[in-house]
């Protein structure tokens, strides 16, 4: 059966973010010609750490584990499936680790490559968890014939916007 995707915009809020933080991130950093490019870098990992996964993580988090129907059938997968729970933990699991990146106080005397290892140790891991959520919902996709809109939108571009703001980030760090 075919179904009209549908625009949900509690999808969309940790786009809207990333959006966002990509834009404040140029907008402070890019005109400061005193800040070197390691310290540009780390800015944009720490926003990106910060609000991104963190954001997202708890988002999508929460919305697998005390909606699982509603989510479920957004993305037009079976309700009450267990791995949905571990969907749930994975992403509440990748804000935590970003919580505690950036209130554990990473640079130890002042050392900015501590700081930038630690944040893109993070999202190396998150892109890993986003590049393999891409290839689900495209399975899905060419498999299922699934059209509805978080498995043919909603997920699939926010994997892609952050496959390549993160392939970006760790390439110039």
């Amino acid at each position: 059966m075919y179904h009209i995707p549908i625009f949900n915009l509690s999808s969309f809020i940790p786009h809207l973010i990333l959006i966002i933080i990509i834009i404040y991130g140029l907008s402070t950093t890019e005109n400061q010609h005193d800040l070197s490019r390691q310290q540009k870098t780390h800015h944009y990992l720490k926003l990106y750490v910060n609000w991104v996964i963190t954001s997202a993580g708890f988002i999508y988090g929460t919305g697998h584990l005390f909606m699982p129907h509603k989510v479920a059938n957004s993305i037009g997968w079976p309700s009450g499936n267990p791995f949905q729970t571990e969907l749930a933990f994975s992403n509440l699991a990748f804000a935590i680790m970003a919580l505690y990146i950036s209130n554990a106080g990473t640079g130890i005397n002042n050392n900015i490559d501590t700081d930038i290892n630690a944040y893109k140790t993070i999202v190396v891991g998150y892109l890993s968890f986003v590049g393999g959520c891409l290839l689900v919902h495209a399975r899905e996709l060419y498999t299922h014939g699934n059209m509805n809109f978080n498995n043919l939108i909603g997920a699939p571009s926010f994997s892609i916007l952050n496959l390549i703001y993160g392939a970006y980030l760790l390439g110039n760090s």
